[in-house]
């Protein structure tokens, strides 16, 4: 995750869009891949206040965040649903 996140800065102080929503993308991916939900929501919260960060990439990251979301019918389990934060949580 540091090696993605050395990547993140590289790329956003280069201006290059598509990488950083590239790099950006793969980490919320692995994020949710792990179902570690609070590593996400720290993560994204991360990316969206980095100072210079283009806002392309934040709506892309933030759309890819949401359909990751949306995608997980594991938070259907009373356990897994507890833990899980609501999009207003995710601010």
């Amino acid at each position: 995750m540091d090696e993605l996140f050395a990547l993140e800065k590289q790329t956003r102080l280069g201006n290059d869009v598509k990488a950083t929503e590239a790099v950006t993308t793969a980490i919320i991916e692995i994020c949710r891949s792990t179902n570690d939900w609070k590593l996400l929501n720290s993560n994204v919260l991360t990316i969206s206040k980095r100072r210079g960060q283009l806002k392309q990439v934040c709506g892309c990251f933030m759309l890819a965040m949401l359909n990751q979301y949306r995608a997980d019918d594991s938070y259907l389990s009373l356990g897994a649903y507890q833990n899980r934060p609501s999009l207003h949580d995710l601010h």
